[in-house]
């Protein structure tokens, strides 16, 4: 009989080892070897046993062999079985832990959405009470979430009561301090009115409290009360010191004096304030005086100014009461003026012997009163030079150059005696804008123009620009054949007509002139020398045509910028005078009143479209509203 091996030599199957994997992980590789190998050894003993049955002996301990390879097998299920078992603890570990981590996050989820509505309700009252409803409310939602093992729910139902006690007692501090700030600022509140109604006791009285509650430290609460002090006696003086100015504005020195005496000072401060008002009310009394004066008799005041009576005030003080006297004088003088020129306008004064007799006449400086007279002989001129010059010139005119009024003065009376109606009206208006500065200042350029121009309204005056000066001895007075008179000077190439002694025709020989009112009121009074110089008003006209065009043009070019210096506006004007002056006003005067060019020949002549246009015109078309 064959014998039937023993496994392993007849020792036992040996067990697969089994270890704890390293980090909590199964060594699966390792478990199969081993069950692999114990499943070999059993396999390999049955089939010795097979082999033996063939033979015709039988090893008595051929039982003993498959049994110890069975009990090999059974001992590797066995391990298998804890390795999965192993597996489902960890991914049970592994989803609780998940599961907590994720209810975490959710308070403080609900940590976050508490802070942002308590950010928009400042009001601590109902803070404490919201938090109940929310941590009520999220309890709920982060322990009853489906899916979750009882040792998940055990674990984050702890984490919760935690997360609420300390939550719950954070939120109630913040209430009270809340409560703490809320009550502070109404204390800070109360200290305010109180100072500002200058009760300190209400002050004193309202830090107590607070400090008794808590609210305030003691070394706020000794701050708090020092600042008010100060500044209620700083109030109290200020309100005191403004009762007195006000007193002492209205003269009213015992009111003033008894503010002083309620001020919280030091006694020297309060005899040093005592004595400053007594001088003060002495000062202004003077000035007063002075003021006084300059009302009713501002000369008598201009006078007494300059005098010992006043010599306590400040220069400055008397100064500017001097120039308030002067300013009076030359306003109440322009009124003067203005009234007698009425006068006269109104046939109240009736030849020169009336003025000399009226005593507001003699009260006139003598420059005013050489002026009115020659305004009653030929009555306002309304040159238009001469407006313009004047118009450009108070462009020029500042008040603080002219204290006094003085060269306002000399304005007025130009004005009231050599213009009327819209003229007047117009150089009045521009007058006073800049006498109360509400004119536009003057640019550099604009003042070198005016200077230039002032000094061409000269060259104009004498002549220099045309000749329109004629002496009395060289001027006719002729009659037409309707009788109507007029005068002519000599000149073989004027229009006037008349027989030869030496030729039969009738030849030229003179020329129409042009005189004014006041002219030939002269002329014909007899009293004048045969030298006197009048004026050529149609010659002037054709003169001052010729400035106008020169002023135009280069207040043209100052404005686009292509003269700056003066030396470059000098050279300008005398180019324009230098000879092409001609062409110039030519040219202007061949343009419609739109001011639209029109067709002309070389040099202005005209091409025969259009007749030339005398000077005389050519003012009117210019000075709309002359």
């Amino acid at each position: 009989m064959a014998t039937i091996p023993l496994l392993n030599g007849g020792e036992s199957v040996g067990v697969a080892e089994t270890r704890s994997p390293a980090s909590g992980s199964v060594n699966l590789g390792r478990f199969s070897s081993g069950m692999t190998s114990q499943l070999s050894g059993a396999a390999q003993g049955f089939r010795r046993q097979g082999d033996s049955l063939q033979g015709p002996q039988m090893d008595p301990n051929q039982g003993q062999g498959m049994a110890n390879g069975i009990r090999g097998l059974a001992r590797g299920v066995g391990d298998f079985s804890n390795v999965m078992l192993q597996l489902a603890n960890k991914k049970a570990e592994a989803k609780n832990y998940s599961d907590v981590t994720a209810a975490r996050n959710q308070m403080l989820q609900i940590e976050g959405e508490f802070d942002q509505w308590r950010l928009q309700n400042p009001d601590p009252e109902g803070w404490e009470s919201k938090w109940g409803e929310m941590s009520a409310s999220a309890r709920g939602r982060v322990t009853e979430t489906k899916g979750l093992s009882p040792a998940a729910i055990e674990r984050i139902g702890q984490e919760f009561e935690d997360f609420n006690v300390r939550q719950t007692i954070n939120v109630g501090t913040m209430a009270v301090k809340g409560h703490v700030a809320k009550a502070r600022s109404a204390v800070d509140a109360n200290i305010l009115r109180a100072v500002d109604a200058g009760d300190l006791d209400s002050v004193r009285r309202e830090v107590q409290m607070a400090q008794t509650q808590g609210w305030m430290y003691e070394d706020d609460a000794v701050r708090t009360i020092m600042q008010a002090e100060d500044a209620i006696e700083a109030k109290t003086l200020k309100m005191l010191d403004n009762k007195k100015e006000t007193a002492l504005l209205n003269g009213d020195i015992e009111s003033a004096k008894a503010a002083v005496s309620a001020m919280p000072i030091r006694e020297d401060e309060r005899a040093l304030e005592m004595a400053v008002i007594t001088n003060r009310h002495e000062y202004k009394r003077t000035v007063e005086d002075a003021e006084d004066m300059i009302a009713l008799d501002p000369e008598a005041a201009a006078r007494e100014l300059e005098g010992e009576r006043f010599a306590g005030l400040r220069a400055s003080d008397r100064s500017a009461l001097q120039n308030m006297a002067y300013r009076s004088i030359s306003e109440d003088r322009t009124a003067t003026l203005t009234g007698i020129k009425d006068d006269i306008k109104l046939g109240a004064v009736r030849s020169p012997a009336d003025l000399m007799g009226r005593d507001d006449f003699r009260s006139l400086s003598e420059r005013q009163q050489v002026e009115i007279q020659e305004y009653f002989k030929a009555g306002a001129q309304n040159d238009v030079s001469e407006f313009l010059t004047l118009k450009r010139s108070l462009s020029s005119y500042n008040p603080a150059n002219d204290p006094r009024g003085a060269e306002k003065e000399q304005i007025e009376t130009l004005i009231a005696l050599r213009f009327d109606g819209d003229k007047a009206e117009e150089l009045f208006t521009d007058l006073t804008e800049r006498a109360e500065g509400r004119g536009a200042p003057m640019s550099a350029s604009d003042r070198v123009v005016s200077d230039v121009f002032s000094s061409l309204q000269k060259r104009y005056d004498n002549g220099e620009i045309g000749n329109f000066k004629v002496t009395g001895d060289k001027i006719t007075e002729q009659t037409d054949k309707d009788g109507v008179t007029f005068y002519t000077v000599a000149d073989p190439t004027g229009e006037v007509a008349g027989k030869s002694p030496w030729l039969s025709a009738n030849t030229p020989q003179g020329r129409k002139i042009e005189l004014s009112e006041s002219d030939i009121l002269r002329l014909k009074s007899g009293k004048t020398s045969a030298g006197d110089v009048y004026d050529d008003q149609k010659a002037k006209n054709a003169a001052f045509g010729r400035f106008l065009s020169v002023q135009e043009q280069v207040d043209q070019k100052v404005k686009a910028g292509e003269l700056i210096e003066s030396d470059d506006i000098i050279g300008e004007v005398n180019r324009l005078l230098g000879g092409e002056i001609e062409g110039a006003f030519e040219t202007r005067a061949q343009s419609d009143r739109g001011g639209n060019s029109l067709p002309s020949g070389p040099a202005g002549i005209s091409n025969g479209l259009f007749n030339p246009v005398d000077a005389s015109d050519f003012i009117k078309n210019y000075q709309i509203g002359f």
